[in-house]
């Protein structure tokens, strides 16, 4: 499938959705959760992204961000699901050709919107894992979101910080 990421307006805010394609979980264990954040969290300077939030699930990731270049978003993507799929295929002994083919993005404007979609990504874990707190979901910026956390990595976005 064409992906979508490739080129967007740089100092745009938009909500990227990619899914596992395959079979079962793109992500059989917290250890996968785990690298996969930190690949994608690490890397959001060298590819000039604004992370807002994000969310981590068995076969999806979300994402509400800022590129501050055409190409960042897309970048940033390829470069975490290429690492990705190597870590995989080295931790399980496998060939697998590729983490994520399906992605998806859009353009998100206005403030309540950025607002509205922020929510939906940070409370995604409750409809996949039974959760009766998005707090209690590791893989999702909710917490620092929510509770004021102090983030290397996250920026909040002009909407949520004149909320």
């Amino acid at each position: 499938m064409p992906n979508q990421a490739s080129v967007l307006l740089s100092g745009q805010t938009y909500l990227v959705y990619l899914r596992h394609n395959d079979c079962g979980k793109g992500f059989f264990d917290a250890a996968c959760k785990k690298y996969y954040k930190l690949k994608l969290l690490n890397s959001l300077r060298t590819y000039q992204v604004k992370l807002h939030s994000f969310c981590i699930l068995d076969n999806e990731v979300y994402l509400l961000g800022t590129p501050m270049s055409p190409t960042g978003f897309a970048a940033l993507i390829n470069y975490v699901n290429r690492s990705y799929t190597e870590y995989f295929n080295q931790r399980y002994e496998r060939k697998l050709s590729g983490w994520c083919q399906y992605i998806r993005s859009s353009f998100i404007q206005g403030n309540q919107l950025v607002l509205d979609c922020q929510k939906y990504v940070e409370r995604s874990p409750l409809q996949e894992n039974c959760l009766s707190n998005p707090g209690m979901y590791e893989f999702s910026s909710h917490c620092s979101n929510c509770f004021g956390g102090k983030s290397d990595f996250l920026v909040p976005h002009i909407a949520f910080t004149n909320l």
